[in-house]
Protein backbone atom coordinates (compact mmCIF):
# COMPACT_ATOMS: atom_id res chain seq x y z
CA UNK A 1 0.00 0.00 0.00
CA UNK A 2 1.34 3.42 -0.90
CA UNK A 3 -0.88 5.23 1.59
CA UNK A 4 -3.20 4.38 4.46
CA UNK A 5 -6.33 2.51 3.39
CA UNK A 6 -9.39 2.98 5.55
CA UNK A 7 -11.99 0.20 5.89
CA UNK A 8 -9.86 -2.29 3.92
CA UNK A 9 -8.51 -4.30 6.85
CA UNK A 10 -10.29 -7.39 5.54
CA UNK A 11 -7.63 -7.61 2.81
CA UNK A 12 -4.94 -8.40 5.39
CA UNK A 13 -4.20 -12.03 6.32
CA UNK A 14 -5.94 -13.33 9.45
CA UNK A 15 -2.79 -13.01 11.59
CA UNK A 16 -2.58 -9.31 10.79
CA UNK A 17 -6.33 -8.74 10.94
CA UNK A 18 -6.25 -8.28 14.72
CA UNK A 19 -3.57 -5.58 14.47
CA UNK A 20 -5.09 -3.59 11.65
CA UNK A 21 -8.80 -3.98 12.42
CA UNK A 22 -10.50 -1.91 9.73
CA UNK A 23 -7.55 0.13 8.39
CA UNK A 24 -4.34 -0.75 6.56
CA UNK A 25 -1.12 1.19 7.03
CA UNK A 26 0.91 2.51 4.11
CA UNK A 27 3.92 0.26 4.76
CA UNK A 28 1.95 -3.00 4.75
CA UNK A 29 2.73 -5.64 2.10
CA UNK A 30 -0.21 -7.71 0.88
CA UNK A 31 -0.65 -10.51 -1.59
CA UNK A 32 -3.46 -9.45 -3.90
CA UNK A 33 -5.04 -11.22 -6.87
CA UNK A 34 -4.20 -9.77 -10.28
CA UNK A 35 -7.75 -8.64 -10.94
CA UNK A 36 -7.56 -6.44 -7.84
CA UNK A 37 -3.93 -5.34 -8.14
CA UNK A 38 -4.32 -3.97 -11.70
CA UNK A 39 -6.91 -1.24 -10.94
CA UNK A 40 -5.21 -0.34 -7.65
CA UNK A 41 -1.91 0.07 -9.49
CA UNK A 42 -3.40 2.24 -12.23
CA UNK A 43 -4.84 4.53 -9.54
CA UNK A 44 -1.48 4.64 -7.68
CA UNK A 45 -2.83 3.02 -4.52
CA UNK A 46 -0.32 0.14 -4.49
CA UNK A 47 3.12 -0.78 -5.70
CA UNK A 48 3.66 -4.21 -7.24
CA UNK A 49 6.50 -6.61 -6.52
CA UNK A 50 7.06 -9.68 -8.67
CA UNK A 51 6.47 -13.09 -7.08
CA UNK A 52 9.54 -15.23 -6.40
CA UNK A 53 8.91 -17.43 -9.44
CA UNK A 54 9.74 -14.45 -11.69
CA UNK A 55 12.94 -13.41 -9.90
CA UNK A 56 16.28 -12.83 -11.62
CA UNK A 57 17.58 -16.37 -11.05
CA UNK A 58 14.49 -17.85 -12.73
CA UNK A 59 14.87 -15.44 -15.64
CA UNK A 60 18.51 -16.44 -15.96
CA UNK A 61 17.50 -20.12 -16.06
CA UNK A 62 14.86 -19.37 -18.69
CA UNK A 63 17.35 -17.51 -20.86
CA UNK A 64 20.00 -20.24 -20.50
CA UNK A 65 17.89 -23.29 -21.35
CA UNK A 66 14.11 -22.84 -21.23
CA UNK A 67 13.28 -26.43 -22.14
CA UNK A 68 14.90 -27.81 -18.97
CA UNK A 69 13.07 -25.55 -16.52
CA UNK A 70 10.37 -27.54 -14.73
CA UNK A 71 7.21 -25.41 -14.75
CA UNK A 72 4.58 -28.07 -14.06
CA UNK A 73 4.02 -26.68 -10.53
CA UNK A 74 3.38 -23.20 -11.94
CA UNK A 75 0.67 -24.22 -14.41
CA UNK A 76 -0.17 -20.65 -15.43
CA UNK A 77 3.40 -19.31 -15.39
CA UNK A 78 3.25 -17.64 -18.81
CA UNK A 79 -0.35 -16.39 -18.47
CA UNK A 80 0.28 -14.69 -15.13
CA UNK A 81 3.70 -13.50 -16.27
CA UNK A 82 2.24 -11.75 -19.30
CA UNK A 83 -0.31 -9.99 -17.08
CA UNK A 84 2.44 -8.89 -14.68
CA UNK A 85 4.68 -7.74 -17.54
CA UNK A 86 1.88 -5.59 -18.92
CA UNK A 87 1.48 -3.94 -15.49
CA UNK A 88 5.18 -3.28 -14.87
CA UNK A 89 7.97 -1.61 -16.79
CA UNK A 90 10.32 -4.55 -16.69
CA UNK A 91 12.14 -6.94 -19.02
CA UNK A 92 9.91 -9.79 -17.86
CA UNK A 93 7.92 -9.78 -21.12
CA UNK A 94 11.05 -10.34 -23.23
CA UNK A 95 12.24 -13.17 -21.01
CA UNK A 96 8.81 -14.86 -21.16
CA UNK A 97 8.63 -14.49 -24.95
CA UNK A 98 12.08 -16.01 -25.39
CA UNK A 99 11.29 -18.88 -23.03
CA UNK A 100 7.88 -19.68 -24.51
CA UNK A 101 9.20 -19.59 -28.09
CA UNK A 102 12.05 -21.97 -27.25
CA UNK A 103 9.79 -24.31 -25.27
CA UNK A 104 7.17 -24.26 -28.05
CA UNK A 105 9.73 -25.37 -30.63
CA UNK A 106 10.76 -28.16 -28.30
CA UNK A 107 7.22 -29.41 -27.76
CA UNK A 108 5.94 -29.31 -31.36
CA UNK A 109 8.38 -31.92 -32.64
CA UNK A 110 7.45 -34.63 -30.13
CA UNK A 111 3.75 -33.75 -30.33
CA UNK A 112 3.72 -34.37 -34.07
CA UNK A 113 5.94 -37.45 -33.99
CA UNK A 114 4.73 -39.45 -30.98
CA UNK A 115 2.78 -42.55 -31.95
CA UNK A 116 -0.43 -43.67 -30.27
CA UNK A 117 1.25 -46.53 -28.46
CA UNK A 118 3.95 -44.42 -26.80
CA UNK A 119 3.55 -42.79 -23.42
CA UNK A 120 3.42 -39.00 -23.63
CA UNK A 121 4.29 -38.42 -19.95
CA UNK A 122 8.03 -37.87 -20.57
CA UNK A 123 7.13 -35.04 -22.92
CA UNK A 124 4.48 -33.40 -20.74
CA UNK A 125 5.82 -33.67 -17.19
CA UNK A 126 7.61 -30.27 -17.24
CA UNK A 127 4.97 -28.32 -19.15
CA UNK A 128 2.55 -25.62 -18.02
CA UNK A 129 -1.21 -25.99 -18.57
CA UNK A 130 -1.11 -23.99 -21.83
CA UNK A 131 1.86 -26.00 -23.13
CA UNK A 132 0.12 -29.27 -22.27
CA UNK A 133 -2.93 -28.09 -24.17
CA UNK A 134 -0.79 -27.27 -27.23
CA UNK A 135 1.01 -30.59 -27.00
CA UNK A 136 -2.21 -32.59 -26.71
CA UNK A 137 -3.78 -30.70 -29.62
CA UNK A 138 -0.81 -31.53 -31.86
CA UNK A 139 -0.75 -35.11 -30.63
CA UNK A 140 -4.48 -35.53 -31.31
CA UNK A 141 -4.09 -34.01 -34.79
CA UNK A 142 -1.32 -36.50 -35.56
CA UNK A 143 -3.45 -39.41 -34.30
CA UNK A 144 -6.41 -38.24 -36.38
CA UNK A 145 -4.23 -37.89 -39.48
CA UNK A 146 -2.75 -41.37 -38.99
CA UNK A 147 -6.24 -42.87 -38.53
CA UNK A 148 -7.47 -41.14 -41.68
CA UNK A 149 -4.44 -42.26 -43.68
CA UNK A 150 -4.97 -45.89 -42.64
CA UNK A 151 -8.58 -45.94 -43.87
CA UNK A 152 -8.05 -47.35 -47.37
CA UNK A 153 -11.43 -48.95 -47.99
CA UNK A 154 -13.56 -45.96 -47.13
CA UNK A 155 -15.00 -44.16 -50.13
CA UNK A 156 -15.24 -40.37 -50.09
CA UNK A 157 -18.77 -39.31 -50.91
CA UNK A 158 -19.46 -36.00 -52.69
CA UNK A 159 -21.28 -33.32 -50.74
CA UNK A 160 -25.03 -32.98 -51.21
CA UNK A 161 -24.45 -29.37 -52.31
CA UNK A 162 -22.12 -30.51 -55.12
CA UNK A 163 -24.55 -33.16 -56.34
CA UNK A 164 -27.26 -30.57 -57.00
Amino acid sequence: MLHDAHQLGWLAPKAEWQQHAANLSADLKLELPLWLARPLLTRDHVGVELPDCYNSSMRLSLRADPSHVDLHDAEYFFDVGVDLASMLEDDLGGALLHAFTARYRGLVRPALNVTRKRDTAPHTNKLTAREKQLFLTGYQATCNYDAWRCEKKRRIEPSALVAL
